[in-house]
């Protein structure tokens, strides 16, 4: 369940599954790494902006390694810096409120061009984790221009 503010909506950021404990023997030991998982979106788009807000509503605790963004930008054009910022609970009502953020990720990147998944590096920003039945915020931002591309908002 992702909900976006109605200026732009991201790409959903790719998810892993949380660390579940798993009888991979079948002995009752719970050894056994946890299976990653990706939460995909289509990189459809058909408007850009500077920056996008959206939550992240988890059914099963999830916990977060990697995101990909939608961005105009290309090795041609040469590297752009972008920000993830993020906070527990919804983006709504702090759409204009910089305390309520922590900067979670502040990179510059070489994109990959229009509707194709831009990779942020791995490393560029600690795990993060979405327990269930909670939400988390994300704000994806290009400083310099409106490099990020998206579609339509959608209530959910």
């Amino acid at each position: 369940n992702v909900n976006g503010n109605s200026a732009s909506l991201p790409s959903l950021p790719a998810a892993s599954a949380a660390p579940t404990e798993r009888d991979a023997a079948n002995d009752g030991t719970t050894n056994a790494a946890p299976a990653l998982k990706r939460l995909v979106t289509t990189f459809d788009s058909d408007r850009s902006s500077a920056g996008a807000m959206f939550d992240v509503k988890a059914k099963r605790s999830v916990i977060i390694r990697g995101v990909d963004i939608n961005t105009v930008r290309t090795r041609q054009d040469g590297e752009s810096r972008v920000e993830i910022w993020t906070k527990g609970g919804t983006f709504r009502g702090h759409e204009n409120s910089r305390d309520a953020w922590t900067l979670w990720a502040n990179e510059t990147i070489s994109g990959s061009g229009l509707d194709v998944p831009t990779r942020i590096p791995p490393g560029a920003f600690p795990p993060v984790a979405v327990p269930a039945r909670e939400r988390r915020a994300f704000y994806v931002a290009f400083p310099d221009g409106p490099y990020l591309r998206h579609g339509l908002q959608g209530d959910d």
